[in-house]
Order: C-alpha cells, then structure tokens, then sequence
C-alpha cells in the first residue's frame, strides 16, 4: 500500500464515519492548540540510540467542531555539534465517539520529513498512518491502536495499553491528575532495521567521526529477524497531569522495558521523561 493509497482509505473512512456523528458535532467548537514538548531522550518501542539524545518539539494545530484536526511539529535536538532541526511531522485526522462515554475511535495520517543527517531511531519512517478505538470501562480504560508505517520498507504494529486518570485535586479551574498506563508494543521492525543499517553512513555524511562500536554492531544486523511479527516493548508511565483553564501541564516519566533485542541494538537508556505545555485557544 503506498502513501497516496493509504491517505484517500483513511479520507474516505473519516467522511463515513463523519456522517454518523454529525449531532455531535453540533454541540463542539472549533480551536487551535499550541504546544512545546521537551523529551530526556528519543525512544521508540524500547529502542533509542547509542547516546541519550534529547529533543525539543513545538506542534501547533486546528480542531475542527466535527472531530477532524491538522497538526504541524517540529523537533529540535540540542545536543549534536551542529544544532539542526532534525524532523517535521505533519498530521491529519479525525476523533468521533461510538458510544457516548464508553468507546471513541481515532483516525490519522502522519507524514515524515526527517533530515538527510539524522540517525534518529524514527528517521526510516515517511509515513504512517494509523487507526485506533478506546474503551472507558470505569476503572480503567483500555485502548488498542494499529499502525501501518512505510518508507523503504513497510512495518505493522499493535499498540495496547491499559491506563486510569486519577484526580488527585480539583478546585475551580485548577485540576492535577495521575494516569498509571502500561503500554505494549508488537509488531514487525523493518523500519528498524534499516535505521540500523543507515545509521553509520549518515554521521559519515555528516562529517563526524562514526563510533567503533556502532561500526561493528551494525553489520550484524540480520533483517529477517525484523520481519517477524513480536512482541516488542513493554512501556511503564506514570503521567502527572495540571491544568488551569485553558493552559496545562504535563510530566510522563516512562521505564521501557525492549523485547526480542536482537545483536546492534541500542536499548542501555529504558528510561526517560517527557514534559509538555499546551495552549488552547
């Protein structure tokens, strides 16, 4: 399935699913988000690179009253010798709700555009595009999201998670919360693999020096193995949530726990926070 494909299916879905929820949509409003996200190291499915490497991200987005949204990102990481913007994401996609209170769907499609330099463990991706359903069951809530992401190649994933917001505080328009989660991950990782593989000619390209040791793991890369479907991560978060109006706060710190590590992999950083700010107006 190529990427042009794959955005008129999700169109053609959200405009279906649109109709049914148009009495909904009577009662939202449209807005725009503004948000700075900052991350104490760039993880992906238990997977990060040799080196902890943070990053900076700005997103600004619009919500329209029946559900749809476009989001554009940009990520920032400080901490290379030549500071570069590394990535820009740009999103479409739409939330409905199937049962009032119970089940919400999600439809999106992303599209990446990452920096000829970037050794990033997301840098393989051009794509993806994503479908999703949450269940509120009240004493917690359970989601499944599936994934499809391409670039050279082409990946499959499941993502699972069972989670619980927990008001700690709430007075007037202040409101601090808590949401234990557990997160899975099981999927196919060419993508992955192909970072891997890429990995050492991109510092090279770049002018730097590459490391002796990712020189040497990467040429063990075997990529049938990543064309297996796995279990692969295992995510434990713990998100603090305050917000105040329209403005809010949020800190998640996350202990990932990789699965299936195969030899070349850089999986010594499982651990990592991720602060965010945003607006909405």
């Amino acid at each position: 399935m190529n990427s042009k494909l794959a955005l008129l299916l999700l169109l053609l879905v959200c405009f279906s699913v649109n109709m049914l929820a148009e009495d909904e949509a009577e009662e939202k409003t449209s807005y725009f988000t503004a948000s700075m996200n900052y991350s104490t190291n760039s993880v992906w499915e238990g997977r990060s690179d040799s080196i902890v490497t943070p990053y900076i991200g700005t997103t600004l987005g619009y919500h329209f009253k029946f559900g749809g949204y476009i989001n554009g990102t940009l990520n920032f990481y400080p901490n290379r010798k030549d500071n570069v913007l590394d990535q820009s994401i740009l999103q479409t996609g739409y939330d409905f709700t199937l049962i009032k209170d119970k089940l919400k769907g999600a439809l999106s499609y992303s599209a990446y555009f990452n920096s000829k330099y970037s050794t990033q463990v997301k840098s393989e991706i051009k794509g993806v595009t994503s479908a999703g359903l949450s269940y509120d069951a009240k004493i917690f809530e359970w989601s499944l999201n599936a994934d499809y992401d391409f670039g050279n190649k082409s990946d499959f994933t499941l993502t699972s998670s069972l989670s619980r917001w927990i008001q700690v505080f709430s007075k007037g328009n202040n409101t601090l919360s808590v949401n234990p989660t557990v997160t899975g991950f099981a999927g196919t990782q060419n993508l992955y693999a192909e970072y891997l593989k890429n990995r050492v000619n991109k510092i090279k390209l770049h002018g730097k020096k590459a490391e002796t040791t990712a020189a040497s793991t990467t040429s063990t890369v075997q990529t049938s193995e990543y064309s297996q479907f796995n279990l692969v991560d295992i995510d434990l978060a713990l998100p603090v949530g305050y917000s105040y109006h329209d403005l809010s706060f949020s800190v998640t710190p996350t202990y990932a726990i990789p699965l299936h590590v195969q030899s070349g992999e850089f999986t010594s950083h499982p651990f990592y926070v991720n602060f965010s700010v945003e607006y909405k107006f």
